[in-house]
């Protein structure tokens, strides 16, 4: 897909001379609910081929402009109605059909993207107790142990009401690093943030496993710094954002007339 990756390639040089060096994108979600509106338009489609198509070229361009990749929602969060920002999503997939549908385009970039986010979301065949972000059985067992990944492991924002509301931000962030996230996102509130620190710090000098496991992420976030700090070639990229989206509406097929579009008998999701 050489349209996908020229977009992922002049997005990427935008954003990188906008200071930008690590971008939390793509998304790689398959819509397979069409009453989702959390991933809605920021995903590729709705067919796991169609995502796994453009997930290596998207990550590719954006990796070639010099912008790490960090795709998500892990393993999916195509197949919720609930809205992570609202509420804690929960599907009943087990481990036959995330192989079948949401991990088809992830397994496309294992070896690609240098990190990868988890969703707020709880698979009950998997693991009926914990959302992903919170999940062992997800964020080590799935993710690393099934799928091979090595890179850094991130958390979505712990302050979304999945977390918040159920096990609140610093409970959550503890537990989501004893699963196995990297990196934690606490995205609003700098207080929190540091009030967490703590927290960890004093969880990790009475718990010698506890230290372990900070010590490994921290060494992982460490070489994915040191990654940002890698030079890019100087006019790599030579498209603009605007010129490729120029060309992707022009091969875009025409818009079907309103009347067609639309069935007023299915217009809202009952």
């Amino acid at each position: 897909m050489a349209l996908t990756e020229r977009w992922g390639a002049a997005m990427g040089s935008e954003l990188r001379r906008a200071g930008v060096n690590l971008d939390l994108a793509p998304v790689l979600d398959v819509r397979t609910n069409p009453r989702n509106m959390v991933v809605h338009l920021r995903t590729f489609g709705a067919r796991p081929e169609l995502v796994a198509r453009h997930a290596r070229p998207m990550v590719n361009g954006l990796l070639g402009a010099g912008v790490l990749t960090c795709v998500k929602h892990f393993p999916g969060h195509g197949d919720t109605a609930l809205d992570s920002h609202q509420g804690l999503p929960r599907v009943a997939h087990d481990i036959a059909r995330l192989e079948a549908v949401e991990l088809v385009p992830f397994r496309e970039v294992m070896a690609l993207t240098p990190a990868v986010m988890l969703a707020h979301v709880v698979y009950a065949g998997v693991d009926a107790a914990y959302p992903a972000t919170l999940s062992r059985a997800v964020a080590h067992g799935v993710l690393r142990e099934r799928l091979g990944f090595r890179g850094v492991t991130v958390s979505d924002d712990l302050e979304m009401s999945a977390i918040r509301s159920n096990w609140g931000v610093s409970a959550g962030a503890v537990r989501s690093m004893e699963a196995g996230c990297d990196l934690l996102l606490i995205a609003h509130s700098p207080h929190i943030a540091i009030e967490t620190a703590r927290i960890m710090a004093r969880r990790a000098a009475d718990n010698d496993a506890f230290r372990a496991r900070l010590e490994e992420a921290a060494g992982r976030v460490r070489a994915l710094r040191e990654r940002v700090l890698q030079p890019v070639p100087a006019g790599a990229v030579t498209d603009t954002a605007a010129r490729v989206m120029r060309e992707m509406a022009r091969r875009a097929p025409p818009r079907r007339s309103p009347q067609r579009a639309v069935d007023p008998t299915r217009a809202r999701p009952r």
